[in-house]
């Protein structure tokens, strides 16, 4: 971690074991990420098949794979706005999240 910029040392990883440290920032997930040559997204979810659900926030509970989907931007979770959540979308993106919002709406676009 030290190599790409992160303080991390063994000080750092005592705190996590022991509880002292509960959160990490989203610089040192992806230099986490980086370093162990994984996906951050790999980091944030199980990767296991059937695993138990996530809870996301107060209130929203999914699958392992509706927040992998939710993180990679193709799928939006309980309760959030098709529309808004599919509104901000990098150029290249674009043909996917199209497709996602057909299925989200049904094929003939209606909610």
């Amino acid at each position: 971690m030290t190599r790409v910029g992160i303080p991390w040392d063994r000080s750092v990883v005592a705190k996590f074991e022991n509880g002292r440290r509960a959160t990490v920032s989203l610089e040192e997930v992806f230099a986490l990420a980086y370093v162990l040559d994984v996906a951050p997204v790999n980091l944030m979810t199980s990767t296991d098949l059937g695993a138990p659900p996530h809870g996301v926030v107060s209130g929203v509970v999914a699958s392992a794979d509706d927040v992998r989907e939710w993180i990679r931007g193709r799928k939006p979770l309980g309760d959030q706005d098709v529309d808004t959540y599919f509104s901000k979308v990098a150029g290249n993106d674009f043909g996917f999240i199209y497709d996602a919002l057909k299925r989200a709406r049904g094929q003939d676009g209606e909610r």
